[in-house]
């Protein structure tokens, strides 16, 4: 992996307002950035061996969501896996995936966010209603 250096800035999407990425670092001189994970020996498992095993679902989602705000070509997700195993996949861009990401981006921002409707946290009609016991009004 190449030098990258610490990123503390919030990036927008240049023709989608609603579309942000924090990544933890971008590499100096390269249109490549680097997201940084922990994960303990319990979820080892989840990881494969660079350079071309599985990364858990939600890490690959978050680098595609990057590359496409920050129109990047690849990411890096370097993890430390159960304290002592450090790893790091190269992904390349994969525009199907990104789409489906961003087709859920855009309309949770706009059905959920804008209008102000909360979506429901794991679809029971229990947890609805308990929330709705808890905190009856919408501050």
């Amino acid at each position: 992996m190449s030098a990258a250096a610490p990123n503390q800035e919030t990036h927008q999407h240049p023709s989608e307002s609603w579309a942000f990425a924090t990544p933890d670092a971008l590499v100096l001189g390269a249109r490549r950035g680097v997201e940084l994970k922990w994960s303990g020996i319990r979820q080892a498992h989840r990881w494969g061996e660079p350079p071309d095993g599985h990364i858990p679902d939600e890490y690959l989602a978050q680098a595609a969501w990057y590359m496409w705000v920050l129109d990047y070509p690849e990411w890096d997700v370097a993890a430390l896996v159960g304290d002592r195993d450090f790893r790091v996949f190269r992904l390349a861009r994969n525009r199907d995936f990104e789409a489906a990401l961003v087709e859920a981006g855009r309309r949770f921002w706009f059905a959920n966010v804008v209008e102000r409707n909360p979506p429901s946290l794991d679809g029971t009609a229990a947890t609805e209603q308990y929330i709705k016991s808890k905190w009856p009004a919408d501050r």
